[in-house]
Parts: C-alpha cells; structure tokens; sequence
C-alpha cells in the first residue's frame, strides 16, 4: 500500500504485507480510533491465512491497524483475526465515526463469506484509547436479513459508514451485498447506561432503635 503526496503526486510511505497472496491493501480505510488527534491507516487482507500446524494453514483473513504516533511515523501494526475459515474477513473496511459517542471512532469490517450459512457478517469495532495494546473491542456482529428474494448472499462486500443519514445525530451504516440486488441500511441509535446506587442514613443502623412503625400495627 503506498502513500501518495496529494500536491505533487509523490510517494511519502510504503506499507508492506507480511504474506505472499494474501491480497494486502484488498481495502483501506483512514480514521482516528484512539483519539490522539492524527489519523490512522486500516489494511485488509481477506486471504491471509493463519498457521494452526506446520501443514494445515487455515484463510481466516486479517486487517492490520497502523497507529500514527507523529507526522507519518507508523507504529507496528496491530493485527485483527477473522474467525471465520474462507470468510474473507478484511473484504470491506469502513470508518463509522463515533457510533456509540464514547469519544472514539469506531470501525466496521467486512467479511462477506462469514458465518455458519457462509452467507456474510460484518463485524463493528469500537475505537479506545489503548489500541496498541488492548486492540480494538469488538462490539457486534451483523449477519444478513432476509431480503425479497431470498438471503444476501455476500453480506459485506462493501460497506459504506460515518454519514448521519436519518439527522439524528448518530452515524449510519450502508452494508452491501454483491448476491442480491439490496443493501441493508443500519441506523445508530442512542445508548443509555444506567448505574443504580443505594446510600443508607445513617449509614450504621442500631437494630435497637426502633423509630418506624409497621403500617396499620404497632409494632416496631
């Protein structure tokens, strides 16, 4: 995957694959997933294939995140597995912006032979601040629905995200399928969590002081 100057069409960086025929820069995708203010570089590799023995490699697919840690200076990459055997995980990458608005933009990867039917799965990665170390988290798994004629054979060739398409203030998702005529349109919607607390007054109780009564009794 090379880097090309914008102004004068030059070559500014080179990025390498690490496995002859794995199809590295199938996809690439630019977006900032810790949050340190400069972009970073997604490449996918939807044929590469991951060594169980010696004589059993097994094409899982992979996408390799290039942290910018200074003006194009790239760290190592940090490597994501498919799970899926000939899924082609990697086909499609997509920047999704901040879908779940916890301040780090998160990602979408295709892999359009995925799943137990074979019939696709796209897969959202939520962006943190410690993406070098801990990677990106996986956060859901879409599968295809059913359309008009039939299952989505495909789901996840191509995906298209970051846009606000319903002006809710949440970026949607736009997941292609090159088996069937439709695309299915996801829509972000917001997420609430709630944290219930108890606090006792006082916070030490004297089981021997007896001030409430039992409704309609006497008693203590």
């Amino acid at each position: 995957v090379a880097m090309i100057d914008s102004t004068n069409l030059t070559f500014i960086q080179n990025f390498t694959g690490e496995q002859m025929a794995s199809y590295f820069g199938y996809s690439v995708a630019v977006s900032d997933l810790n949050g340190d203010g400069t972009d970073d570089i997604m490449v996918g590799a939807p044929l590469y294939m991951e060594r169980e023995t010696e004589t059993k490699p097994r094409e899982v697919g992979r996408v390799y995140l290039y942290l910018q840690l200074a003006p194009l200076t790239f760290s190592t990459p940090v490597a994501l597995n498919g799970t899926y055997t000939f899924g082609r995980f990697g086909s499609a990458v997509a920047p999704l912006g901040d879908i779940n608005q916890d301040g780090f933009n998160d990602v979408a990867v295709g892999c359009p032979f995925g799943g137990e039917d074979h019939g696709g799965r796209v897969l959202i990665f939520n962006g943190n601040r410690d993406v070098s170390t801990n990677a990106l988290t996986l956060s859901q798994e879409l599968r295809a629905a059913r359309s008009s004629g039939g299952s989505l054979a495909g789901y996840g060739f191509t995906l298209r995200g970051g846009h606000d398409l319903d002006r809710n203030e949440y970026p949607d998702l736009i997941v292609g399928a090159f088996g069937a005529s439709e695309v299915s349109v996801y829509r972000s919607r917001a997420v609430v969590s709630v944290e219930a607390t108890l606090t006792l007054t006082p916070r030490i109780l004297n089981p021997d002081d007896r001030q409430c009564f039992l409704p309609q009794t006497e008693n203590r």
